[in-house]
């Protein structure tokens, strides 16, 4: 198997994550070439930078059995898996330039650092078929790599459109190879899923799930559970949109809080406790960024066309059930 990536170093001494998580130095990428390597894997590691890398780290990565190259494409000859942990925003054009050199059936396994999204796009674009001749499946670090507070990886095969990344079998050889390091292994049932529960955004989605269980308590108004639904959805719909047109610091700009504040005061005392109501996995589901979206509306429709589709959306979304 192959890891991409060595890991930005000076990204972690910078947050003191040896201090603050425990474990030692080096973490990210080269960490999870040296776990592998010591769960009995033949690993190679590539990094072009990898001259530029404290000795003390690269010396660590060797003596656990890893070879160590400057050359993806040499890396991931012959390679089952092929693990990156490339840095942000280069992704993309490692896949074009390696594509060529991946094995038959081998799978290829973002982590935090890129998107199953954007790996799909780039092997079809390099005219490789998923999951035929290449797989597409996570191998996200729930955690820094090489700190002791990383216990899991989390990981997925299908997509919200029904769409299946990554064959049974090399679904398998991923669950396999993350489990023999002996942490434990989340297989979630979307890809979307994935970054948004092993980022640093899994911060605001705990705190967003909680609030939903507390918002199902206003149940107690005689409100029927459809009618709740909708209105997160139409709020958190709203602070989407506001967030991708100006950032969280335009939302706060925007939203007036004091007005947020006078109108809790009334619904806070119907507040008590929380509620999980019933309901079966979503099975199907899909993910529009609204500028995308429009983007693409309007190339295929023109502008009448998109101020149809847009006041439709409005008229469903703020609609009074």
């Amino acid at each position: 198997m192959a890891v991409l990536g060595f890991g930005n170093q000076r990204l972690y001494e910078r947050i003191g994550a040896a201090e603050k998580l425990g474990g030692e130095p080096p973490f990210g990428g080269a960490a999870m070439a040296i776990e592998f390597a010591e769960a009995g894997h033949d690993v190679v590691l590539a990094d072009p930078n990898l001259s530029e890398q404290d000795p003390e780290h690269v010396d660590r990565v060797a003596d656990a059995g890893v070879e160590l190259t400057e050359d993806d494409a040499q890396a991931v000859e012959g390679a089952e898996m092929v693990v990156l942990f490339t840095p942000f925003g280069a992704t993309g054009g490692i896949i074009r330039e390696i594509a060529s050199h991946l094995e038959e059936g081998a799978v290829v396994c973002p982590t935090c650092t890129s998107s199953a999204f954007e790996i799909h796009e780039s092997l079809y674009e390099a005219g490789l078929e998923v999951p035929e001749a290449v797989g597409v499946m996570p191998a996200h670090p729930a955690g820094i790599p090489g700190t002791e507070n990383h216990r899991a990886y989390i990981t997925a095969r299908g997509t919200g459109n029904g769409t299946v990344l990554a064959t049974e079998e090399q679904a398998e050889l991923v669950e396999e190879v993350l489990s023999s390091t002996g942490k434990e292994v989340f297989e979630l049932p979307h890809v979307e899923l994935v970054s948004v529960v092993g980022d640093l955004s899994v911060v605001l989605l705990k705190r967003v799930i909680e609030a939903l269980k507390e918002f199902c308590a206003v149940k107690a108004l005689g409100a029927p559970q459809e009618m709740i639904d909708r209105q997160a959805m139409m709020t958190l719909a709203t602070l989407a949109a506001l967030i991708e047109a100006g950032g969280i610091g335009g939302l706060l700009e925007t939203l007036d809080e004091e007005a947020i504040e006078a109108s809790y005061s009334n619904m806070e005392p119907f507040v008590d406790g929380v509620e999980e109501p019933e309901g079966e996995p979503v099975e199907r589901f899909v993910v529009l960024p609204g500028e995308a979206t429009r983007e693409a509306v309007i190339e295929l429709v023109g502008e009448r066309g998109w101020r149809t589709v847009r006041m439709r959306a409005w008229v469903d979304l703020y609609k009074k059930h």
